[in-house]
């Protein structure tokens, strides 16, 4: 019973600080334009700033956390990456100046709160590390589904401040929570059989290098799909409506999709699993470049948010079985210190190429960084001991 109580309080943590972060991506620029002393001309420059600086901060700290995590058990990782979380909110909801805003945003990054959920839910996941990752990717679906639709009706309605302080009250008592629930992390652990420096081997570096492409590939089409919906689609009444409502179709398919996959998952399926995915949300964007009906943009769009929740728990899966359990927190803490990369580098990547290709061309090259992804997941990733006996 206390087991299934943390894993619905690490899950609710999970997603409800997704839809934090989520509140403010769809009207970023609109709320930057609200905030003082900004000019016009700016508000691009403030946005872009304040989006990329969450990932900005887990990329500086999530190895870190991992290393510290191993060390020290995830109580100090969940404890204080809760309260720094909800400070970097509250310092948005007080805040009136824009680089309040980026250093809010920066100090949810530097919480590497996500890195700490991660790693607390597969180390309590008893085996099942598939479905307790299929089982998080859902509840990441849940609140990235609620979030931008919170976000858009509390800006409208003048409540989007009383939302982020409310975010962030809730995850101090949840910061209380996990005080309470995880237990003393003592002394530190004596040191494992593995060796101290994690090495990284090829196989594993693979799933790095495709982990990194597939986060690229996702924040790219975030910034193509919009470009390509006004471009293709020019004389469509309640055009950001519609691109809104693509949106949340997307994720409400990977909520209804990762327990699935993670049900089926497990290390010996990772890679299977991935290309799969990986290779469908190609074929996917490619049909979307010819798409000429709305309605067959709504069916692929739907397709890709089923395949997109079956790629990180996947790689995740491959690669924290590959390793003794001793070092699974800086196997994944580094891994979303990488994957912070490829979502920094997606948007750029629409940047560069924007001004010399259509938006058709461009969901073709996001659909090559997919394919790129599976073409370099290892064919065989050895499996630790311990995962193999616990599954």
């Amino acid at each position: 019973m206390q087991a299934l109580r943390l894993s619905h309080l690490l899950l609710s943590c999970q997603a409800l600080s997704t839809l934090a972060s989520m509140t403010l991506l769809p009207v970023m620029p609109l709320y930057v334009a609200t905030l003082r002393g900004v000019q016009p001309t700016h508000v691009a420059a403030w946005s872009a700033a304040a989006l990329a600086a969450p990932a900005a901060g887990t990329l500086l700290l999530g190895g870190l956390a991992g290393r510290c995590s191993d060390r020290f058990g995830c109580r100090p990782i969940l404890v204080g990456g809760c309260a720094l979380f909800a400070a970097g909110l509250g310092l948005i909801a007080v805040g009136e100046h824009p680089a309040q805003l980026v250093l809010g945003r920066l100090l949810q990054g530097i919480s590497v709160l996500g890195t700490g959920l991660t790693i607390a839910v597969v180390a309590a996941s008893e085996g099942a590390t598939g479905a307790a990752l299929g089982r998080l990717e859902g509840a990441t679906a849940a609140g990235a589904l609620c979030g931008p639709v919170l976000g858009g009706w509390s800006l409208q309605s003048d409540a989007l401040r009383m939302l982020l302080a409310l975010c962030a009250l809730l995850l101090l008592w949840m910061a209380y929570r996990f005080w309470r629930q995880l237990p003393l992390a003592g002394a530190p652990r004596p040191p494992s059989p593995a060796p101290t420096k994690l090495r990284w081997p090829g196989h594993c570096r693979r799933w790095m290098a495709g982990l990194l492409l597939t986060q690229a590939a996702a924040f790219a089409l975030v910034a193509v799909f919009a470009l390509h919906m006004a471009e293709r689609f020019p004389g469509l009444g309640g055009l950001p409506g519609w691109i809104g409502l693509l949106h949340a179709s997307a994720w409400a398919a990977a909520l209804v999709a990762a327990p699935g996959w993670g049900h089926f998952n497990n290390p010996r399926r990772a890679r299977s699993f991935f290309c799969v995915a990986t290779a469908a949300s190609a074929v996917c964007l490619l049909a979307l470049a010819a798409s000429h009906s709305i309605w067959q943009v709504a069916l692929l769009r739907v397709l890709l948010g089923g395949c997109y929740a079956a790629l990180v728990p996947s790689a995740l899966l491959a690669l924290s079985t590959a390793f003794d359990p001793h070092q699974h927190g800086v196997v994944i803490g580094s891994s979303r210190a990488l994957s912070s990369i490829g979502q920094l580098l997606g948007p750029l990547l629409v940047m560069a190429l924007h001004p010399w290709l259509p938006a058709a061309w461009l969901l073709i090259a996001v659909a090559s960084l997919f394919l790129a992804a599976a073409a370099l997941s290892p064919p065989r990733t050895p499996i630790f001991p311990s995962a193999e006996v616990a599954r």
